[in-house]
């Protein structure tokens, strides 16, 4: 299991004598008896895509063409297994293969395997800083695996929290050794397992309110549902796809006076107060933003980021392209503000601030110093943020201030009406609610955003939950299950069960 997926939330940390359920990727390597992450087995391939390969895209502008490879996407049946084979050689057929069972992020696999945890291993490599050849395009120094390093520590449970030396950037001189962990080897009995439960009604995956009304989700198929007073007033099925395994954010809604936008992996839908559930736009969207019923979305392609503006009355405004990739974008009180990364073919390496009011007006701030945040919050002001603990105030110029710390780090941060939250490592505190909980989770802290005062502490099942803030004062969160909490009452949090809001 990759360590991106355990910190992703995507699986939870693997704890021996537990059910694990996990997407499978599967690559192909050569057998090494020292490595237990390499075996050797006998599968069924089918191939996927109809059997066309992916000219696999350039990595870097110095890219030549030459050393790019033709991939064909594999689909392989093991004994109660199946997992997806990125092969950079076409088979067909009874195959002994060689190779890494990888328990990766959903979206890139149709594959899968469900089993109980016997042993797990936390797996390590030693990284060394290399420069770059004479004789290659210019890069900077890079961190690269040291052959015949990798290295197995056994536990019972994984904390979800690995070691990575070659986090911080690359200041070290060419030549130094950093280890890094990888992700847990599991192994798995795949007999001793009970019956899958029955798949709830709805399994929600987003959530976002306007006023009393209160857009959920589905994680994998097209439906929607609108709940006001916390009741069930309608459930939209929208025409898009059925999404297995899906990634962390297939979907998500942006809620307004006049219905929701539904924007994700399969376009762009909107839902309406009088019941329409219409596609507007087939096309992937990497991220959109919404301010009072003005969608805003973008796609990254070659470089350049391009943005579209759409209203609930179906007008519609196409931006020019922008060059770089845009981070993130959020509504502030009369226009968008976002944050935009320097693009792979662009001479400009600074990260901008820029705004875009509702006429679609573009206008783009200084270069930003590095290392100064990669997440917007807050309102007046908005705050420049890295999770990791360091918040800088955005200036009316799109410059910024000094720096600040509220003192938690975490692995998301957002902002929820008049408040901000942090998602952070829990501690052993049985007093937060709710409780009992799970041996892996981690807490949700409502900050007040000019003191970051602490206003209301959870434990919620992801790292990245979606977050959500209702005109009745209530916080709504996705994070597994739904919760709805009050951070100016005493009353304990909420838990929704969507079935039976639906009566089933």
């Amino acid at each position: 299991m990759t360590e991106l997926a355990i910190g992703d939330g995507e699986v939870a940390p693997p704890q021996v004598g537990d059910i694990g359920r996990y997407a499978l990727l599967f690559t192909e390597t050569l057998p090494d008896e020292a490595d237990p992450s390499i075996v050797t087995v006998d599968v069924d391939v089918e191939p996927l895509d109809d059997g066309i390969p992916a000219l696999q895209p350039a990595a870097s502008a110095g890219f030549r063409d030459e050393e790019r490879w033709w991939e064909w996407r594999l689909f392989v049946r093991g004994d109660g297994w199946t997992a997806t084979w990125y092969s950079r050689r076409p088979t067909i057929g009874r195959q002994r293969l060689t190779g890494r069972i990888i328990g990766d992020l959903g979206y890139a696999t149709t594959g899968s395997v469900t089993g109980r945890i016997l042993r797990a291993r936390i797996v390590s490599d030693t990284y060394r800083l290399v420069e770059s050849s004479p004789t290659a395009p210019p890069r900077p120094p890079r961190w690269v695996p040291v052959p015949g390093t990798r290295r197995f520590r056994e536990v019972q449970a994984a904390t979800g929290v690995f070691r990575d030396d070659i986090r911080p950037p690359a200041h070290l001189a060419a030549g130094e050794d950093r280890i890094r962990e990888c992700g847990v080897l599991v192994d798995l009995d795949l007999d001793d397992v009970p019956a899958p439960p029955v798949r709830p009604a709805l399994v929600p995956a987003a959530v976002s309110a306007h006023g009393s009304d209160v857009w959920i989700i589905d994680r994998e198929l097209p439906v929607v549902l609108r709940l006001h007073e916390q009741q069930v007033v309608g459930e939209y099925r929208f025409p898009g796809a059925i999404l297995p395994a899906p990634a962390h954010r297939p979907r998500w809604v942006h809620a307004d006076a006049d219905g929701c936008w539904v924007v994700g992996r399969d376009g762009i839908f909107r839902c309406t107060l009088d019941g329409a559930a219409v596609r507007i736009d087939e096309h992937r969207v990497t991220g959109s933003a919404a301010l009072d019923g003005v969608l805003l979305s973008w796609c990254h392609t070659e470089g350049q980021s391009v943005l579209s503006m759409r209203w609930p009355d179906g007008r519609r405004h196409d931006l020019e392209p922008v060059d770089g990739r845009i981070h993130v974008v959020r509504p502030g009180p009369d226009n968008f503000i976002g944050l935009l990364r320097p693009g792979a073919h662009t001479d400009d390496a600074h990260t901008r601030l820029f705004t875009l009011d509702p006429n679609g007006h573009l206008h783009f701030g200084s270069p930003l110093p590095a290392g100064t945040g990669t997440v917007i919050v807050g309102g007046e002001p908005a705050w420049l943020v890295d999770p990791r603990g360091q918040w800088v105030p955005i200036c009316p110029d799109l410059t910024v201030g000094e720096v600040e710390s509220p003192g938690i780090r975490g692995s998301s941060v957002g902002t929820v009406g008049p408040w901000v939250w942090v998602v952070h490592p829990a501690d052993d505190d049985r007093s937060i609610e709710p409780n009992p909980y799970s041996d892996w989770h981690c807490l949700l802290s409502i900050l007040e955003p000019a003191t970051f005062t602490l206003q209301r502490r959870l434990v919620i099942h992801s790292p990245y939950p979606e977050v959500s803030y209702d005109g009745d004062g209530r916080i709504w969160i996705v994070a597994g299950k739904v919760w709805v909490v009050d951070p100016q009452s005493s009353e304990p949090a909420q838990q929704l069960s969507l079935d039976r809001l639906l009566g089933r």
